[in-house]
């Protein structure tokens, strides 16, 4: 009786441990300390999501088609979700904290790296951030962010964040 329960047992911390790094949506790899990826979005079903991490709010979607940085920032400046009305565009920073690894989502015809609960369309958007006349993107597929030389016509999708009030 006692070998049987012994290898119940087993069985049952073998099968959580298989179902954490296969099933979980995370797949079990996430830091100690750190709430798993399923954990990190909450959305109040508005069209935006909350950030547990940072505190941030995001829009849930990205704008669905590309648009010039002057574009991007008039987006999310105009935008207006669930009565609020304070977006932005966001900063480099904020974009890389979206960044994820361990997280496959498709954009367009390619695979992105962030939480399925922030749905994008492409894998490079406009941040807030610049250098001179030099205006910094995010890209989901490799987490860089790059500053191309200026062009007129550059286009790029838009998320838009603002602080969360409790």
């Amino acid at each position: 009786m006692r070998k049987r329960r012994i290898a119940l047992l087993l069985g049952l911390l073998c099968c959580v441990s298989c179902s954490s790094r296969n099933g979980g949506r995370d797949g079990g790899k996430h830091t100690p300390g750190q709430a798993p990826a399923a954990e990190r979005f909450i959305g109040p079903s508005d069209g935006s999501v909350r950030d547990a991490h940072t505190g941030l709010e995001w829009t849930s979607r990205d704008n669905a088609r590309g648009v010039t940085w002057p574009q991007a920032d008039g987006y999310c400046r105009e935008l207006t979700l669930g009565e609020r009305s304070d977006w932005r565009l966001p900063e480099i920073g904020e974009l890389q904290g979206l960044y994820d690894e361990r997280l496959d989502q498709p954009c367009g015809d390619r695979i992105c790296h962030l939480d399925p609960a922030v749905q994008v369309t492409n894998p490079y958007f406009w941040s807030a951030t610049h250098k001179g006349s030099r205006r910094f993107y995010f890209d989901f597929r490799f987490g860089e962010s790059l500053s191309p030389r200026p062009k007129p016509g550059l286009v790029r999708r838009v998320l838009c964040v603002r602080r969360s009030t409790p």
